[in-house]
């Protein structure tokens, strides 16, 4: 069904617009309902800087369910090995670039 955002109006084809029954349906109206302790909470994450650690664990964490979709049997220490490898790799080319061909 068409929106129109100017004015918040559904319309269903061949009947007259109606309203959203739901304020949460608007972003605008959503921060009208939104407790002040949330959206500070909010705030507080927008400017979070993440440290390495919680980067690894955020990545060993998307890889795994990732993975674990396509494969049940899979486990998070597979998932670590296989993200350890990958690291362990990537530095030994690191430093191959640094030193130059033998």
């Amino acid at each position: 069904m068409p929106v129109s955002r100017a004015s918040g109006l559904r319309k269903a084809s061949g009947t007259r617009p109606f309203r959203h029954t739901s304020r949460l349906c608007d972003a605008k109206a959503f921060r009208f309902v939104m407790p002040t302790r949330l959206e500070q909470l909010i705030e507080l994450a927008r400017k979070h800087q993440m440290t390495d650690t919680e980067r690894d664990v955020q990545l060993r964490s998307f890889a795994y369910g990732n993975a674990h979709l396509d494969n049940s049997a899979l486990t998070r220490a597979d998932v670590d090995r296989a993200v350890d490898s990958l690291i362990a790799g990537n530095a030994r080319i690191r430093n191959s670039e640094r030193t130059g061909p033998e």
